[in-house]
């Protein structure tokens, strides 16, 4: 089975649709690529008086332009995901179901269950495939969250448990990619993915994916960015 790469370009846009297509450009055109936008809406995800939520509101893009964002990936051959953090995201999704690929959703947001009712009620019956990230769950806690939501919210989906230390840039001794082995031991069936938050300066940038893939991820979630020294956000 060949590696699904998936480019993350989090919020490294600063808010900038030119450089999101810039970027978009940028990405190579191979088989089996995806790229995955952080979608969410300032006042969904934060308070006003939180120290970020002017930045959220920087970062804000609306329906429309996701929509045509979406459309320029997908016309360059990338498959298109989605990061779900609120209602919004699930709206973004909906108007654009055809366009996506899959979602992902982080482990604060996996109890979160007007999301996740709105994503199923949204998903139904399409082939869209869920990826989880399970940062700082253990195993049978993961057992469980892995059946309720094949259960109650995804029964047609695909869905892809996901390893990866979260805090970045992420050290050497956190790395934990021997996870990987655990849940393809514990879950042999399901494709496993890995998020590689390491340094990009460091020459672990380009190992540690492979290491991954060694260890079994058939998925990794690797960030980009256009370049280092012009980038705010998530340039690291």
């Amino acid at each position: 089975m060949r590696t699904h790469l998936l480019f993350e370009i989090a919020n490294s846009h600063g808010g900038s649709k030119d450089y999101i297509y810039k970027l978009i450009d940028a990405l190579p055109q191979e088989k089996n690529t995806g790229i995955k936008f952080q979608v969410f809406k300032y006042n969904e995800i934060a308070l006003k008086d939180y120290a970020y939520y002017k930045v959220y509101v920087k970062f804000f893009i609306d329906k429309q332009n996701w929509k045509k964002i979406f459309t320029h990936a997908k016309s360059k051959g990338l498959n298109v995901w989605i990061d779900v953090f609120d209602l919004y995201s699930v709206e973004i999704l909906k108007d654009n179901l055809n366009l996506v690929t899959g979602i992902k959703l982080q482990s604060s947001v996996l109890d979160n269950l007007k999301v996740l009712k709105g994503l199923s009620e949204t998903i139904k019956d399409k082939k869209i495939k869920v990826v989880l990230n399970i940062a700082g769950r253990g195993i049978d806690n993961i057992r469980e969250t892995l059946a309720n939501l094949k259960a109650n919210y995804f029964p047609k989906s695909e869905i892809i448990p996901q390893a990866g230390f979260q805090a970045y840039p992420t050290d050497v001794e956190d790395l934990t990619i021997n996870k990987i082995r655990v849940l393809k031991l514990e879950f042999p069936e399901l494709t496993v993915s890995y998020a590689d938050h390491v340094d990009g300066k460091s020459p672990l940038a380009f190992d540690v994916p492979v290491f991954a893939v060694l260890a079994g991820a058939e998925h990794i979630e690797k960030h980009v960015c256009l370049d280092r020294k012009s980038t705010k956000y998530d340039f690291q």
